[in-house]
């Protein structure tokens, strides 16, 4: 009676799991899209508590689940014989960490830093749309002790189509000015995320559990790759905010936060 007991006490945490792991990152950018069309710009420009509620849901994510991947990867990684496997996870653990420090700096900076009329669309929508897609794939579709994409079946081919709308949504972004594409690619990716995860909670699919072939190591290590550029480009953006407010605090100008 224990032993059946402990085990449906194992299936119902499972089950918690992967309701909280698949429905976190859509709750994430539903919040910030309700944000965005239920307050005025007004609001965010003038008050700090509307700025840290409307990316508070984001980063909350982002934070915790960079958390649960370093403590995961740190605590499951046997070390082996091979030097350079070694290196490489000794590497990702400390990305990993590095990513929860940079997220945590960056929320910080963002609502202290002074938000301009056409800065809710971006904080709301750009800023979440550009960092939960990939982190969002890591989660769900890939294992940081084999480096390697575990989707099978269905997964794989909706994985594929958030990969390609978030690649395409980042290429608009950084390097093309055609903004006003941009919606589409976002509203691609928040429905397949939603897709996903409601086919998850109510048809899990099993993980792949055979070595790692070459093309799903390739899948995760682009995922990873993206999920170090946004990083990258977070830190920037809050250090240039931060040496900004000490240019300005050196110089007698008033930096308003409120």
């Amino acid at each position: 009676m224990a032993v059946t007991q402990g085990i449906d006490a194992h299936t119902i945490n499972q089950q918690h799991r992967i309701v909280i792991r698949n429905f976190s990152s859509f709750v994430s950018l539903i919040f910030t899209f309700f944000a965005c069309y239920t307050f005025s710009e007004h609001d965010f420009k003038e008050d700090l508590f509307f700025r840290f509620i409307v990316l508070l849901p984001s980063f909350s994510y982002l934070i915790l689940q960079y958390l649960i991947f370093f403590h995961t990867t740190w605590k499951g990684y046997c070390k082996t014989e091979s030097t350079l496997r070694n290196i490489l996870h000794s590497t990702l653990i400390v990305l990993l960490l590095a990513f929860v420090i940079i997220n945590i700096f960056s929320s910080i900076t963002f609502v202290t830093d002074k938000w301009n009329s056409e800065d809710l669309f971006f904080y709301s929508i750009i800023l979440p749309s550009f960092f939960i897609p990939p982190t969002y794939l890591l989660s769900t579709s890939c294992d940081f002790i084999t480096t390697s994409f575990t989707a099978t079946g269905i997964n794989i081919l909706v994985d594929l189509m958030i990969l390609l709308s978030y690649l395409t949504f980042l290429l608009l972004l950084l390097f093309l000015e055609k903004a006003e594409y941009r919606p589409y690619f976002i509203l691609a990716s928040f429905v397949l995320i939603l897709v996903k995860s409601l086919k998850e909670i109510y048809l899990p699919s099993r993980e792949s559990s055979s070595p790692a072939a070459s093309w799903r190591v390739i899948i995760f290590a682009l995922v990873f790759t993206l999920a170090v550029i946004t990083h990258s480009l977070s830190a920037y953006v809050s250090i240039s905010t931060l040496a900004r407010y000490f240019r300005l605090s050196a110089t007698g100008e008033v930096l308003s936060i409120s």
